[in-house]
C-alpha cells in the first residue's frame, strides 16, 4: 500500500477547491419560496430524509423568522469531535488525533452554507455542542485527549472559515442528578452500539452485527459479550440518553449561544442531528456512518467519505461493484500545533488521485 504525507494546508486546500467546484454546477429549482428552496437544501445536502406534516410547517416557520430578521439561519448540532469511539476495531489507536473525516464534516456544513446563500445570501450558522466532556468518563476516554481534538478542530474550523461555533458541554451544563429523573426508553441498538464503543470491546463478530441490516441477533451477541457487561453498557447508554434528553427540558442551548455570541435564537434555531432522529433535522456529516466511529475511506473524484473501522480495511476497497486500490495518508500533529507522532489521517482512493497536492509528498 502507497503512503503520502499530508499537509495541513494541502489538505484544507483540497476541500475548498471542490466546494468551489461543487458551487460552479449548482442550480436551484424554480418554483419554490425562499424557505422551501432552503430547506430542500438540507434534505438534499444533508441526509435525504424529508420532513413530513407538523415537523416541515414548523422548519419553514424557523428558517422564514431568520429571513425577516436578515440574520444567518442557526441550526444546533450535538457532536463528540474531541474523541474518536475508542474502540480498537474501528481505529488502531483508539485514543488518536482527529482524522480527515473531521475536516470532512465542515465540508458538509460549508457545502449547506454556500448552497442557502444562494437563496439568502446571510447563510448559516451552526452552533456545535461538542459532547466529549460530556462522556469522556462514560467512554474511558482521558480528557487531556479531548481537549487536544477540539483544539484540532477549532483549527480546522478557522482555517476553513467554516459557519461553526464550537461549543462546549461539560457536565455541570446537564446535571446528572436532574437526567437520572427523566423516564428515557434505551433500546436494545442503543446498547449495542455502546459495547461497539467500548475499549474491551474486540470481536469482530459483535461489531460485524452493529451493520447488519434488519433484525439483529441480540439474544446470541448478549452471550457472546456477557449478559453482565451487557447491562453494564445498558445503564452506561441510558446515563446518556438522559443526558441528552435533559436538554431539551432545561433550554441550555439557546442560554449557551446567547453567552457565547451574544446572539438571541429564540424561535428560530433549527434542532439538528448528525443521524435520523425523531423530531429533528438529519445532517448526515459524513455519510452513512459517524464521523468519530472508523476510518474515513476517501474516494477525492467523488467528494465521498466513507467512515469503515479498521479491522475491515485491507488494499483494497469495494463499495457496491465498484472495487478500487487504497493508499495511507499521513499527517504529523505539528501541523495542527500540537505534539506527537506521525499518524494515520486517512486512506483514499488511488483511482480519484489525479497528483498530489502541491505541498504534500508520496513515498
Amino acid at each position: 500500500m502507497t503512503t503520502r504525507i499530508a499537509t495541513f494546508a494541502g489538505e484544507v486546500a483540497r476541500i475548498l477547491n471542490a466546494l468551489r467546484s461543487l458551487m460552479q454546477s449548482y442550480r436551484l429549482l424554480g418554483n419554490l419560496t425562499a424557505a422551501e428552496q432552503i430547506l430542500r437544501i438540507f434534505v438534499k445536502t444533508g441526509s435525504g430524509l424529508t420532513p413530513q406534516g407538523e415537523a416541515k410547517e414548523k422548519l419553514l416557520q424557523q428558517i422564514q423568522t431568520s429571513l425577516r430578521m436578515g440574520m444567518p439561519i442557526p441550526m444546533s448540532l450535538t457532536i463528540a469531535h474531541g474523541l474518536r469511539a475508542p474502540n480498537p476495531l474501528k481505529y488502531e489507536d483508539p485514543f488518536g488525533p482527529p482524522t480527515y473525516a473531521w475536516l470532512h464534516s465542515l465540508f458538509t456544513f460549508l457545502l449547506i452554507s454556500e448552497r442557502v446563500k444562494c437563496v439568502y445570501q446571510p447563510g448559516m450558522q451552526f452552533f456545535v455542542f461538542e459532547e466529549g466532556h460530556l462522556f469522556d468518563e462514560l467512554l474511558e476516554v482521558p480528557k487531556g485527549v479531548v481537549d487536544r481534538n477540539l483544539r484540532m478542530f477549532q483549527r480546522l474550523i478557522d482555517a476553513t472559515s467554516a459557519p461553526v461555533t464550537s461549543i462546549n458541554l461539560f457536565k455541570e451544563h446537564l446535571p446528572e442528578a436532574e437526567a437520572v429523573k427523566l423516564p428515557v426508553e434505551v433500546l436494545e441498538a442503543e446498547v449495542h452500539a455502546f459495547v461497539c464503543s467500548s475499549p474491551w470491546m474486540n470481536d469482530p463478530e459483535v461489531l460485524g452485527d452493529l451493520y447488519v441490516r434488519g433484525d439483529k441477533p441480540y439474544e446470541l451477541i448478549k452471550e457472546r459479550v456477557g449478559r453482565a457487561r451487557w447491562e453494564e453498557m445498558r445503564q452506561k447508554a441510558l446515563r446518556k440518553s438522559q443526558t441528552l434528553a435533559l436538554r431539551r427540558h432545561n433550554g441550555i442551548f439557546r442560554h449557551l449561544v446567547k453567552k457565547a455570541t451574544g446572539m438571541d435564537v429564540a424561535g428560530r434555531m433549527i434542532d439538528g442531528a448528525i443521524t435520523s432522529k425523531e423530531g429533528r433535522l438529519s445532517i448526515k456529516a459524513t455519510g452513512g456512518a459517524l464521523f468519530n466511529h472508523g476510518m474515513p475511506v476517501v474516494d477525492w473524484r467523488r467528494n465521498t467519505c466513507h467512515i469503515v473501522p479498521q479491522y475491515r480495511i485491507g488494499s483494497d476497497f469495494t463499495v457496491g461493484n465498484r472495487s478500487f486500490p487504497l493508499g495511507k495518508v499521513l499527517i504529523s500533529p505539528a501541523e495542527f500545533g500540537e505534539e506527537g507522532a506521525t499518524y494515520m489521517w486517512c486512506y483514499e482512493s488511488l483511482d480519484s488521485v489525479s497528483g498530489a497536492t502541491p505541498d504534500s509528498e508520496s513515498k
